[in-house]
């Protein structure tokens, strides 16, 4: 397919994405751009439209390999009603590609945060604190439970802990 009749139906894709709200090529790409210069994981938000992307290099892709449609058949790829099944099965493919969400629950505490309760039960036992009571106050700090607080210092621990050579 030539290279005029691709850039057509990519532009009636992008009015597709705009007409079903999805988010729009030209400024995600350089969303996306802008945020991998500067070394920044992009935020949930845009990843959205980075899904988007994927799905025009992959329409791209197949339609370059296509025939060169008549008049008839260009309008056609160019109506909305043609798109939109298209456009399922291509998000379909991309997604399938996609890495899977980790299982199970989410985490109430990162492990930035994590740290720092750490640190902070370190501090408290320097002071002459007990480790339960400074467990305690880490947990209440951090609004997560007394059971949380300790899971993390005993991951520290095991984190910390030198390992014994191999003989």
């Amino acid at each position: 397919m030539r290279e005029k009749t691709v850039r057509t139906i990519l532009r009636s894709l992008d009015d597709a994405f705009r007409y079903y709200g999805l988010p729009m090529l030209k400024q995600t790409q350089k969303d996306i751009s802008r945020f991998m210069k500067l070394g920044k994981e992009p935020p949930e938000s845009l990843m959205a439209g980075g899904a988007t992307v994927g799905i025009v290099v992959a329409a791209e892709e197949q339609l370059r390999k296509m025939p060169e449609p008549s008049t008839e058949e260009l309008k056609e790829f160019c109506s909305p009603t043609w798109i939109l099944p298209h456009l399922r099965s291509l998000a379909f493919g991309y997604a399938k590609k996609l890495p899977k969400p980790p299982g199970g629950r989410p985490r109430t505490l990162s492990q930035q945060a994590a740290k720092q309760a750490c640190r902070e039960i370190g501090e408290l036992l320097g002071d002459g604190v007990r480790l339960r009571d400074a467990q305690v106050r880490a947990a209440l700090r951090h609004g997560v439970s007394f059971r949380t607080i300790q899971r993390a210092w005993q991951a520290n621990r095991r984190a910390r802990k030198p390992q014994e050579p191999a003989s």
